[in-house]
Parts: C-alpha cells; sequence; structure tokens
C-alpha cells in the first residue's frame, strides 16, 4: 500500500531543483501524518520505530532517492549562513565540551525516522543543544531557557573547514555554542560553549 505513495508523490524521479525538492519534503512530512497513526505507540515516542514499519520505509525510500539533493540542501543551509563572525573571547568563559547526542544511537542513525529527524542540520544543532541543556541545567532552568528561545532569535553563522566538514556557531548572546558538521556521515558534535562573563 504505501509504496503506492511512493510514485503518486514522484518520490521515484529524483529532481536537483532546491524548491521542487523542499516541495517532495513537505509533502513527505504531510503524508506521514497518515503513517504515524498506525505506528507502535511506545516505539514512537522513543524515536525507535522498527525497519519495518511503513515510516521508517516511506522516509527511507525517499532519502535513497533524494541521497544527492539532500545533502545539496543541507550544503545550501550551511552557506546560507557563511559570514565572518566576530567575536572577542575575552567577554566569555569558555567551557570545552564533547558531547554528541545520538553516539549511542549510531546503529538508529540510518533509520527512516532519525534521518528525516536530522536532514536540516540547524534543527540537528538545536536537538544536541536541547539534549545538553537538560543534561546540564535544572528543570526550572532548562524550561526558562526553552521559553527564552521561543522569544528571542540567535545569530547563526557557519565556516566551511573542508570539503566534508563545516564548524556551525550559534550566538545566543549570554551563550554561545561551537559545533562541528560532517555533511559526508552526518554527524554534528558540540565541542565548545561560550559563557558571557
Amino acid at each position: 500500500m504505501f509504496f503506492s505513495l511512493l510514485g503518486t508523490n514522484g518520490f521515484a524521479k529524483e529532481n536537483h531543483n532546491s524548491q521542487e525538492f523542499k516541495q517532495e519534503l513537505a509533502q513527505l512530512k504531510y503524508d506521514l501524518y497518515k503513517y504515524l497513526n498506525d505506528s507502535n505507540t511506545d516505539d514512537l515516542m522513543r524515536f525507535e520505530l522498527p525497519t519495518t514499519d511503513s515510516v521508517n520505509i516511506i522516509i527511507n525510500e525517499f532519502c535513497s532517492k533524494y541521497e544527492s539533493a539532500i545533502q545539496d540542501y543541507q550544503v545550501g543551509i550551511m552557506e546560507s549562513y557563511e559570514k565572518k563572525f566576530i567575536f572577542s573571547e575575552q567577554d566569555y568563559e569558555i567551557e570545552d565540551v564533547e558531547i554528541t547526542v545520538f553516539s549511542e544511537y549510531k546503529d538508529q542513525l540510518n533509520s527512516g525516522l532519525m534521518r528525516l529527524m536530522l536532514l536540516d542540520p540547524l534543527s540537528y544543532a538545536n536537538t544536541i543543544i536541547t539534549v545538553f541543556g537538560a543534561q546540564k541545567n535544572s528543570t526550572q532552568e532548562f524550561a526558562l531557557e526553552s521559553v527564552k528561545d521561543r522569544i528571542a532569535n540567535p545569530k547563526i553563522f557557519t565556516k566551511h573547514i573542508d570539503k566534508k566538514n563545516w564548524q556551525l556557531t550559534i550566538d545566543k548572546y549570554y551563550k554561545v555554542y561551537i559545533l562541528n558538521y560532517n555533511i559526508s556521515t552526518n554527524e554534528m558534535n558540540l565541542i565548545k560553549m561560550l559563557n558571557r562573563n
């Protein structure tokens, strides 16, 4: 049943046009509502759907068909924030951290659900920052940070390191998060946090 959906949405033909890809991605995400209702609730709450679940099958099919378009999309997002990042580290206390949020879920990184969740580099970075904040702060501090993030917007800067690697900086004024991102492996690490003095 779900394979017929792939044909009707045009997933079968790869298209590298950025706007068309974004439309296909939006359509895919909308169509998933129909299939998420059939997924096991406990599995869904843990983001651990079995490989045989129709949601994973549909997303994996989409990602396989649009693999190079996805990388173009990710590079496009990173390039759109590529500008000179000017700040003085003397204004900050530097905290070196090494956190790969999904390191314990290496096997699941290639599952359809995780591939979709981590497709957008900024969403990926915010997920890592959120998990880091949840681990580091009290419940009240974490909730307060979440409220601030709904009201204010960070400055975002990227720097192209080499063919595969980027540095992503998310400046939230009092806290600056610096992450490394490897587009070819889709791995992202929080490597440094700066706290404003």
